[in-house]
């Protein structure tokens, strides 16, 4: 029997508590505690494991919790016309930060779902500013949510 150790990060929200599989930020689970929603997520893996056995765990190691401030600017659709506020938000994203190899380094942003690879710190801000700026399925609740306050 194989055994892989995949990394999991628990973000405190106003309806409990979030795990996310930071492997694939597409595995979340909720949960009233910790302890929940971690068995929720070990659960949901376990069985799509069963159905996916070839899928592994990133080469990521040692995880950093960041939160990134991001300012979005919201557009509104009129038709077919995108018209863009002349003012932005402030969203602060947690993000798990980890080194694959070479100086290559993996960002998992729970709240979106998203996972993308980077190189140098400065450019962190911007990326997850460009992600949240391209998500094209706003989840307003698990976005209000996993934002930092």
């Amino acid at each position: 029997m194989k055994v892989f150790r995949y990394h999991a990060g628990f973000f405190p929200t106003s309806y409990g508590v979030v795990a996310v599989l930071l492997d694939d930020p597409t595995y979340t689970a909720q949960g009233p505690t910790a302890q929940e929603a971690e068995r929720v997520l070990v659960d949901l893996l376990q069985k799509d494991l069963k159905e996916n056995p070839w899928m592994s765990p990133s080469d990521c190691e040692d995880f950093q919790c960041l939160v990134v401030p991001v300012d979005l600017r919201p557009e509104y659709r009129i038709g077919n016309q995108l018209l863009p506020q002349d003012y932005s938000w402030e969203f602060r994203f947690p993000c798990a930060v980890g080194e694959v190899s070479g100086g290559l380094r993996m960002c998992v942003v729970p709240g979106l779902a998203l996972q993308f690879y980077f190189e140098g710190e400065r450019s962190l801000r911007e990326l997850v500013g460009h992600c949240a700026g391209q998500t094209k399925r706003p989840q307003p609740r698990p976005v209000a949510a996993l934002c930092a306050q």
